[in-house]
């Protein structure tokens, strides 16, 4: 497989996978892809979840988009510098643009190095400064990728944090609610043995009052007999022998 050329390859990281364009506003997914702001926005439109990376496909739970200033800076510097257009022409002199202002930060023709607006200016070939600038690229895109890299492993240990919480929670519901029915049903049957108890001690308290009952009943008969017993002793013989 034929080795990517280093210019192909930068100008690819300053591209936005969507539009092929530069950079716009360029954010940073959690999987370690920049895109334009616009772009990824559009693409996310009407997505309340199930969010995804065009480029490499990954899904996310949320929507996370982190700006990335300093990747825009690198893009904006390499647009200053005519990134791809070595052969575009001067529009007040209709020369090719083959030299670079440093003081403007400028592509400018040799009739406007000869100038009196540039004359004491540093002007060097757009190739030195390319140079210069795509090692500076180099540089602040290796950092990048190396904080892309720290944030895709902090995600993806985040991720198994969460996961390792979230089953943890669902085992833990599960325990609380098994426990809970346990205490139900030994709440029930607790219920269901104090109401026989108290249903055994109202039958028996029935019982006794209905043996009182009986008891004042013969007692009040007793009482009757002796009163009428009473009441024949105190008869005259000959009335008490009458009857």
């Amino acid at each position: 497989m034929a080795a990517v050329h280093p210019e192909k390859a930068l100008e690819d990281d300053l591209a936005c996978p969507i539009c092929s364009d530069s950079l716009q506003d360029p954010v940073l997914l959690n999987c370690g892809h920049n895109f334009c702001q616009a772009c990824i926005t559009r693409v996310w439109e009407g997505l309340e979840e199930n969010f995804f990376c065009p480029k490499c496909g990954k899904r996310f739970r949320e929507r996370h988009l982190h700006p990335n200033p300093l990747l825009g800076k690198v893009v904006e510097r390499a647009r200053q510098l005519g990134w791809g257009a070595e052969d575009s022409m001067c529009q007040r002199h209709k020369e090719r643009l083959k030299l670079y202002c440093e003081e403007d930060q400028a592509l400018i023709c040799v009739v406007c190095d000869r100038s009196k607006e540039h004359r004491a200016h540093r002007v060097v070939p757009i190739e030195e400064a390319a140079q210069e600038y795509k090692g500076q690229f180099q540089r602040h895109l290796q950092i990048l990728k190396n904080e892309s890299s720290s944030q895709k492993a902090f995600t993806i240990s985040e991720g198994r944090r969460l996961e390792t919480l979230l089953a943890h929670t669902k085992t833990e519901k599960k325990r609380v609610v098994s426990t809970f029915q346990h205490l139900y049903r030994l709440l029930q049957e607790k219920e269901r043995l104090l109401l026989k108890g108290l249903g055994n001690v109202a039958q028996s308290v029935e019982q006794l009052r209905q043996e009182n009952i009986s008891r004042l009943h013969q007692r009040a008969t007793l009482h009757g007999l002796v009163a009428e017993l009473e009441g024949k002793c105190r008869l005259p013989d000959a009335e008490l022998l009458k009857q």
